[in-house]
This record gives C-alpha cells, structure tokens and sequence, in this order.
C-alpha cells in the first residue's frame, strides 16, 4: 500500500478515535503553503506527517511510512524532541501501529 492511503487510514482512524481532541494532516509538499512562505526556516525539516492533540492535553506526532520507507535523521530527531518535550511521537506503518502508540 502507498504511503499516502497508509497515511489517509490512519488519519480517518485518529479522527474517529476517543483519546484523539484534534488531528491534522502536516502537508509540507503543499504547493499554495510554499507560495505563502510556510516552508524554510520556520519549518524545519523532517516535520511529522501527522500532528495532533489528545484530549489529555499531549502532543501528537506521528510519521507515516510504508513498509519499506526509511525514517530520516531529521525526522528521528524531531520525534525525539517532542517525545523529550513530553508529546506522544512515532513512527506508524499501518493503523494497527497507531492504535500501538495511543495504547
């Protein structure tokens, strides 16, 4: 399965889900968001795919990749810094990993 149906599963899964407040797709290839400015400097690379909040106040973070995407450092780096940070933050293949990550 390509990663964007992946990515589309598991938001369609967040979004029905109790613990889940608010979820959103963080669309970087987004061509009108390039034409207003939001890339660059204030929008560091490696940005999670998906971004949220659960009703318990924490961060949601989640990068989405099929089964033979590779995470970047960057990305590793960020979903260390919001998992630091006290966030919730990973790295989902399928919804079954998502549901992993909510516990």
């Amino acid at each position: 399965m390509a990663e964007k149906d992946i990515q589309r599963e598991i938001l369609d899964f967040l979004l029905a889900h109790p613990k889940v407040t608010l979820v959103f797709q963080n669309d970087h290839r987004n061509q009108r968001a390039r034409k207003f400015g939001a890339v660059g400097k204030y929008r560091p690379k490696g940005l999670p795919d998906i971004i949220g909040c659960l009703s318990n106040g924490q961060f949601l973070a989640i990068e989405v990749k099929d089964t033979l995407g590779r995470v970047s450092e960057e990305q590793c780096g960020i979903l260390r810094r919001i998992s630091d940070g006290g966030g919730l933050a990973g790295v989902c293949r399928s919804i079954e990993d998502a549901s992993r990550l909510l516990g």
